[in-house]
């Protein structure tokens, strides 16, 4: 059984619809119900068991039910990816203080909520794979996206720590993929401070190469996965 994050749309959505396809059990979390139940919709006719936990992962007490209804539903819990994030455009001058504490919470703490909540039960179990979605821009920074790469440079280094504390676990695997410039709705839905549209930066990479390396995680844990020409 898998729990998939941000599951309504882009790399998230994919990636429950790609599982689904191999007839995994999931369980679909993000802010907006109606969207999830869609999202739940394709994934069953595609052969999946799907439960929908409205969840926002910035509030880690909605993150300990999300685990908890999960392993009432299935009884486990196999994997867990980390695909919720947030996006904002603009000079961090220029960008309100709510919407950077708003960027992180979700693109961050939102994995950190995820693991505080997931790993006392890969360690019941004895094992489990934690996919966190990072990005190029945890190795690198680029004006206009401050919070972002806040959260990204702050994802790589949290993943390693936890790496480095679960050594006694050693059927625990964490995994950070890290894709470059991805064409998804995340760029439509960011703040925008600068009065242009936003698009994804060339080289443009695939949602669909983005999902399968995710799957591969799943299947063959590696602890970061790069996926992209940049």
């Amino acid at each position: 059984m898998v729990v998939v994050t941000g599951a309504s749309s882009g790399i998230g959505r994919g990636v429950a619809e790609a599982l689904a396809a191999r007839g995994a059990d999931l369980v679909l979390a993000a802010r907006t119900e109606r969207t999830l139940v869609a999202v739940a919709r394709e994934c069953e006719q595609r052969g999946g068991r799907v439960l929908v936990v409205p969840t926002d992962v910035g509030d880690e007490a909605a993150v300990q039910v999300l685990v908890r209804r999960a392993v009432e539903r299935f009884g486990r819990v196999d994997a867990w990816v980390n695909a919720a994030a947030v996006w904002s455009y603009g000079l961090f001058e220029d960008t309100p203080g709510p919407v950077f504490r708003q960027v992180v919470n979700t693109t961050l703490f939102g994995q950190v909520h995820a693991a505080r909540a997931v790993l006392p039960q890969f360690r019941s179990q004895g094992k489990g794979v934690l996919v966190n979605i990072g990005s190029l821009y945890g190795r690198l920074s680029s004006p206009y996206v401050s919070p972002y790469v806040t959260s990204k440079w702050g994802l790589l280094g949290f993943s390693e720590v936890l790496r480095q504390e679960l050594r006694d676990a050693p059927g625990i695997a964490v995994c950070v993929v890290l894709p470059g410039a991805v064409d998804t709705p995340i760029y439509r839905h960011a703040a925008n401070y600068i009065g242009r549209r936003i698009r994804p930066l060339p080289p443009v990479t695939s949602p669909e190469r983005v999902v399968a390396a995710v799957v591969r995680a799943i299947d063959r844990p590696r602890r970061e996965i790069v996926v992209g020409r940049t």
